[in-house]
């Protein structure tokens, strides 16, 4: 997995996956990684364990979600998970906000829970997209959306439908295609010298939460 200021190789990667707690800011979140942590489960290895919280902010975007995370593990009946690697999933949706949230991905990098950071601009629905398609040309929310009706062939795009989940996940090779889709979105941002921290205006689509699914992938 990776935050803000390293990235691991795939060749130095545990062997197991540990401790994660995952905070994800929506439904739809929670259930793409619920159909994992169902399956982890499964297999009762001692050296796995995955958490997931969801942090229901009400639309009041990352701050509120990073403001939420921190009172969550500041309560003692949670210090349980002093020792999970924590993650948190949520979007860049506010292109308008640009600085205040390069302001808030920089102290949420910087945190002393050494957290995790995985997001999506400008949406999770780009990572879902990318399961059924390469995903490289700007798009609204909207249009997210409805392309991943349409690759899905379903009457309407609902949005916290466990449903549709399952029919993205049920083929292993769709994750690997997102996995794949996102590294290749990621290599071409690279070589364009642009970096979330200063440009995510510009990296329109972008994900990287491919970093914690292909982690999960090895160790189904």
């Amino acid at each position: 997995m990776i935050n803000l200021s390293q990235e691991r190789k795939i060749s130095h990667k545990k062997q197991f996956l540990g401790k994660v707690i995952i905070f994800c800011e929506g439904a739809t979140e929670f259930n793409y990684f619920n159909y994992f942590k169902v399956k982890l489960d499964s297999k009762k290895n001692k050296y796995i364990n995955l958490e997931i919280e969801p942090v229901d902010v009400a639309g009041g975007g990352a701050i509120s979600i990073f403001n939420k995370v921190i009172t969550f593990l500041e309560n003692p009946d949670n210090h349980k998970y002093q020792y999970h690697e924590k993650v948190i999933v949520f979007d860049l949706d506010d292109p308008i906000k640009q600085e205040l949230m390069i302001k808030l991905l920089v102290e949420m990098s910087k945190s002393d829970y050494g957290f995790t950071l995985l997001y999506s601009y400008k949406s999770f629905e780009v990572w879902l997209l990318m399961h059924l398609m390469e995903v490289s040309l700007p798009m609204t929310k909207r249009q997210l959306n409805e392309r991943i009706r349409e690759q899905l062939n379903m009457a309407r795009y609902v949005k916290s439908s466990k449903g549709m989940i399952s029919k993205i996940l049920h083929d292993e090779s769709n994750v690997i295609n997102a996995i794949q889709n996102a590294e290749k979105l990621e290599k071409k941002y690279r070589e364009d010298s642009l970096k979330i921290i200063s440009s995510y205006k510009e990296m329109n689509p972008f994900t990287n939460v491919h970093k914690l699914v292909e982690e999960i992938l090895e160790n189904l």
